[in-house]
């Protein structure tokens, strides 16, 4: 579990997997923005939007069910990157992807043939 560091949102502000509830002021956010309550019981986890994080070292940040549930490994979280992951969403013309391989650190070129697909591996299942 990653847990949570939310002073705004999360009731208690911070935890270590245990259950949280929402702040009454992102409860109301969510309500005036009209989203279904269902919305209500996700937890945001973090969010990754460099390669490398403030001191130049790679941003390692994972998601429990994809890497722990889904991977079968839950200690691929703490040494996964979302974005670089999601980087590797590619394709080529025999509609071949290459292998999440759960690296982290700065993009390389892609191989020749394959080009990206935006970050969304979903694309993938587009008709």
């Amino acid at each position: 579990m990653l847990g949570c560091n939310d002073p705004w949102g999360s009731v208690p502000a911070q935890t270590s997997g245990q259950s949280t509830t929402l702040s009454q002021s992102l409860s109301q956010l969510m309500s005036s923005a009209g989203l279904a309550p269902e919305w209500k019981n996700y937890r945001l986890d973090g969010v990754q939007v460099d390669y490398l994080n403030s001191n130049g070292q790679p941003s390692v940040l994972g998601n429990s069910i994809i890497e722990g549930d889904n991977a079968g490994n839950p200690t691929l979280m703490k040494s996964s990157s979302c974005i670089s992951c999601h980087n590797l969403s590619t394709i080529n013309k025999s509609k071949q992807s290459l292998s999440p391989d759960f690296i982290i650190g700065s993009p390389t070129p892609y191989p020749p043939g394959y080009v990206g697909r935006d970050f969304a591996w979903s694309l993938g299942l587009a008709h």
